[in-house]
């Protein structure tokens, strides 16, 4: 018994083409596959540096989530904000609020944390409820029309004369 075989061989370049395209494919296959597996991570979007991507090593052999670099990370990040927050509302606060009329002296906030070499004598205050409308809301400000000597210590009224 003959089996006839009806179907025809495809042209050299179509041929190549289509092997080209399937390479192609096997390529991007592992390119892909490769791009996912190393950049597995988690999205924290509770941190307090803002959004912060934790990266997963799928590598590295671990037993629990607990053992591995981004709990580790994870767990350092909270742990520093957790002692921030305990040292600002130390600072700022009294019977567990905040006292929003705390005077703080901006230049020796920042000098205290080594950001700014800032010289003795310099002092910015600004009180506390000042500071988080202005973080909030931006600043805003009414004009006020100073006409004389007079005008200028209704408005400050804790300025003394000097002369």
């Amino acid at each position: 018994m003959k089996v006839s075989n009806n179907k025809k061989a495809l042209p050299g370049p179509i041929k190549f083409m289509l092997l080209c395209v399937q390479h192609l494919c096997a390529v991007l296959l592992v390119v892909s596959l490769g791009s996912l597996l190393l950049n597995i991570g988690i999205v924290g979007e509770g941190n307090p540096n803002g959004v912060k991507f934790y990266k997963l090593n799928p590598f590295v052999k671990t037993d629990t989530f607990e053992e591995s670099e981004a709990f580790q990370e994870i767990f350092k990040d909270y742990v520093e904000k957790a002692a921030l927050d305990t040292v600002i509302s130390s600072q700022f606060g009294t019977t567990g609020e905040i006292d929003k009329s705390t005077v703080i002296d901006i230049v020796s906030y920042f000098s205290r944390k080594n950001l700014y070499e800032t010289p003795n004598d310099m002092s910015v205050s600004y009180r506390l409820d000042d500071l988080l409308k202005w973080g909030m809301y931006g600043m805003t400000y009414q004009p006020y029309t100073i006409e004389s000597l007079e005008d200028i210590y209704a408005y400050f009224p804790d300025m003394k004369p000097v002369y």
